[in-house]
């Protein structure tokens, strides 16, 4: 069974910033090239991760989903951490599957980047998805109980 964190990513406030650059640092953070195994353990759902320019790639269309719905304010993305027991047979390929499966199944309608960190004891996977979905322009809600009736049950599941 896989352990989850959730995480959010705050508008920036820093004088000098853009509000986005949380979002684009957290992308940049979870495409290290030293914990993806040189950037091999990099993708997306719902977005195109370019393999030459993989953080400006995908933070740029995250940017343009949120310009196109006047939702540039507030709350920028998510980050979940997607944790496997050190005992766990899974390989990286297989963690990266679940990690497109698990943003398949709970962000449907959300521009997800992920990628796999191989550089600890215990792999997992690091999932940031952007805040406005991109059929409506909706804010994500996370809702009371939706990490143990929804979430939660899905990762097991996986």
């Amino acid at each position: 069974m896989a352990y989850l964190r959730l995480g959010h990513i705050k508008e920036s406030t820093a004088e000098g910033t853009c509000k986005a650059s949380g979002l684009r640092n957290c992308i940049d953070y979870i495409f290290n090239p030293a914990k993806t195994e040189n950037g091999l353990l990099v993708a997306g759902y719902n977005l195109f991760v370019d393999k030459d320019n993989k953080t400006e790639s995908v933070y740029n269309q995250m940017i343009a989903t949120k310009n196109a719905f006047g939702k540039e304010d507030g709350r920028q993305g998510y980050h979940y951490k997607l944790s496997f027991a050190k005992n766990d047979d899974i390989t990286p390929q297989k963690a990266l599957e679940i990690a497109r499966e698990f943003c398949a199944r709970c962000f449907t309608d959300y521009e997800c980047a992920f990628a796999v960190h191989t550089n600890t004891e215990h792999m997992h996977a690091h999932i940031v998805f952007n805040s406005i979905d991109m059929i409506e322009g909706k804010k994500y809600h996370y809702k009371k109980g939706e990490w143990a009736n929804r979430i939660q049950p899905i990762a097991n599941e996986i």
